[in-house]
């Protein structure tokens, strides 16, 4: 699972910064669920900066990204 949100996270990373849309479907929910599980963690090593507020509405990738530190 740690495999699958490294791949989504940093898959949306790498479009972001190539300016290409990126989208994760079936394994959204997948990726929130390690996300949270892992962030206090990641965020005392520096994996993830500070959490934000998903709009309202996000759908489980968008709160991955968030919860991860990252502005969708």
């Amino acid at each position: 699972m740690i495999t699958l949100q490294e791949l989504a996270l940093h898959g949306w990373d790498l479009a972001r910064a190539v300016g290409r849309p990126y989208q994760v479907s079936g394994a959204a929910a997948a990726v929130l669920a390690v996300v949270e599980q892992i962030a206090e963690q990641a965020r005392a090593t520096g994996g993830y900066g500070p959490a934000i507020a998903a709009p309202a509405g996000a759908d489980a990738f968008a709160r991955a990204l968030a919860a991860s530190g990252r502005a969708a």
